[in-house]
């Protein structure tokens, strides 16, 4: 994990869910896993990873938070941080530490480790390679 986005493992108030989508391009049931920063129990925001079966897309996708809450929440998580309103950073190993537990099929290690090596032929990691590039979809933006 990137030392900058360490945290106490009590802290991270993380949820997993699988959930069908319709897909950007209008594909119905199309399948993608989601890092999602939503407004939790006492206002406060919680990071949940859902949809961890199909990594054929990742997103990160705010509920109704403010771009402050949303960092701070993927910071306290260890999960990553948020750039600007368009872009995010998730921390690759916590995300496959978080992910993983949710995994479904027997093969999704080597499916993750094929996400990151398309990421990284498309530019999409970190100089460091330690995190992944990511959009960021905004409640208010849906």
């Amino acid at each position: 994990m990137n030392p900058a986005l360490r945290t106490n493992a009590t802290d991270v108030a993380a949820a997993f869910r699988v959930r069908r989508e319709r897909g950007r391009a209008g594909e119905k049931g199309v399948r993608q896993v989601i890092v999602e920063v939503v407004g939790g129990a006492d206002e406060r925001p919680e990071v949940r990873v859902v949809d961890v079966d199909d990594l054929t897309r990742l997103h990160l996708a705010l509920g109704e938070v403010t771009d402050e809450e949303a960092g701070a929440a993927l910071e306290g998580a260890g999960l990553g941080r948020l750039v600007d309103a368009d872009n995010g950073v998730l921390d690759t190993a916590a995300l496959r530490a978080a992910a993983e537990r949710q995994a479904g099929a027997p093969d999704w290690g080597e499916r993750f480790d094929g996400m990151v090596a398309k990421a990284r032929e498309k530019g999409w990691l970190t100089d460091d390679g330690a995190g992944l590039r990511v959009h960021v979809e905004s409640a208010a933006g849906a």
